[in-house]
């Protein structure tokens, strides 16, 4: 079970995972394909190692939860990583296309209408890490 479980209970988490990827699949395509041409904003998160199991994505809004992914999968190193968090056919694309900046630091390039779905007025930001 994973830590978000814990907090707000499996079937919550379920529903809300559910309800958030009925609204963003609008904008990032129903496999959960980042769209390019679309206006996005920029994220960046460090991550303490690229080496994680059990790879996990969890987004904020002004500091609070609003939604998660994870998956049974190991990142070896930056490239696995970012491969894992761009597949299709897993659901981490779902906010957006993730890729490396350069200085150990991942950048989301998250569409603004995803942003506006579920962080209209807030400030948003996401952490990668083994759950």
């Amino acid at each position: 079970m994973s830590t978000i479980s814990r907090q707000i209970g499996w079937s919550q988490e379920a529903n809300l995972l559910f309800e958030i990827y009925k609204e963003l699949e609008k904008t990032v395509g129903v496999t959960g394909t980042y769209t390019p041409n679309v206006p996005t904003i920029s994220l960046y998160y460090t991550p303490e190692s690229f080496v994680i199991s059990y790879l996990s994505v969890v987004v904020f809004c002004d500091g609070n939860f609003i939604g998660a992914v994870g998956y049974p999968l190991n990142s070896t190193d930056l490239q696995s990583l970012l491969g894992y968090l761009n597949d299709p056919t897993l659901s981490y694309s779902i906010y957006g296309k993730y890729v490396d900046n350069g200085n150990g630091t991942i950048k989301l390039l998250m569409p603004v209408s995803v942003k506006e779905e579920i962080c209209p007025n807030g400030v948003i930001s996401f952490a990668i890490f083994a759950d």
